[in-house]
């Protein structure tokens, strides 16, 4: 009995400090190295399907590198730059046409963000037809920010942002399709694994996106047009980066044209175009 209770006793004694941890709370604050490249590897996937029955299918693969420059005026200046992309192209059920996008290491993106992933500033240098967005790949997901205070597994909170006109002109414009956006996103702290020399946080996130002003809402409404949007995700944090490392962002809009030849517009029972696009990514 002695020897159990002494077994007993050198487990919990290795697995307190264990359990002591997964339950207390964690702050996430970006805070990256200076100057230390960090690359990541993408793969985006979009579905197109239009009303009369037809999708088209588009991918980016690719990587980037971004390198955390300078500290200044309450925020870090990050610098993104593609290392190449390859594109590819379908209709459903076709075969993939393939190709690699050529100067992409010419397109840079570059932010001040805060410790909370808020976005800044940003400028941009040239754009090239079919290159998925850098911001969306520094951050795992759109309109997201990193919680006020520390959490524990099991919390949420909910993040409200919009991109400022500055901010969206430097935006490659793949990423804004309305003259102003607000991202919605309720984010969760799942679970965490302790490793040697960091942690790993775990997160989910649901949210959508929508016009952020009522006259940007309305404005469509003018237009006869109507959206809906969707967003699902995991990602995992670690501690020891400092930054999110992995995740799959999947985000899903439709859009309706309504119809008049007489009488009240009426909204069609399809969509007219619904884009699914899903992201894989992870740091190398």
């Amino acid at each position: 009995m002695t020897s159990l209770r002494l077994v007993v006793a050198v487990a919990l004694f290795h697995l307190a400090p264990v359990l002591l941890t997964a339950q207390s709370q964690i702050l996430f604050r970006y805070d990256p190295v200076i100057d230390q490249p960090v690359q990541t590897m993408f793969q985006t996937i979009a579905h197109t399907a239009t009303a009369d029955g037809r999708i088209i299918e588009t991918a980016d693969l690719g990587e980037m590198s971004a390198v955390a420059m300078a500290v200044e005026g309450g925020g870090t200046v990050v610098h993104m730059v593609y290392d190449s992309v390859r594109a590819m192209i379908r209709s459903q059920g076709g075969e993939w046409r393939s190709f690699q996008v050529e100067g992409a290491d010419s397109t840079w993106l570059q932010v001040k963000v805060d410790g909370r992933l808020g976005v800044l500033d940003a400028s941009r240098g040239p754009q090239l037809d079919g290159v998925t967005g850098l911001l969306g790949v520094l951050t795992g997901i759109p309109g997201l920010e990193l919680p006020e205070h520390p959490v524990s597994v099991g919390g949420s909170w909910i993040v409200r942002s919009s991109l400022s006109e500055r901010v969206r002109n430097a935006v490659p414009r793949t990423m804004v399709t309305l003259p102003s956006l607000e991202y919605s996103t309720r984010m969760t702290l799942d679970s965490i694994v302790l490793r040697t020399h960091d942690t790993l946080a775990y997160m989910s996130y649901s949210g959508s996106i929508r016009g952020a002003t009522e006259s940007d809402i309305r404005a469509l409404s003018d237009m006869g047009i109507e959206m809906s949007s969707s967003m699902r995700g995991q990602l995992v944090w670690s501690t020891g980066w400092r930054r999110f490392v992995t995740g799959v962002v999947d985000v899903t809009m439709e859009i309706w044209e309504q119809t008049s030849i007489t009488g009240p517009s009426l909204r069609r029972s399809t969509p007219t175009l619904t884009v699914r696009v899903t992201t894989r990514y992870r740091v190398g």
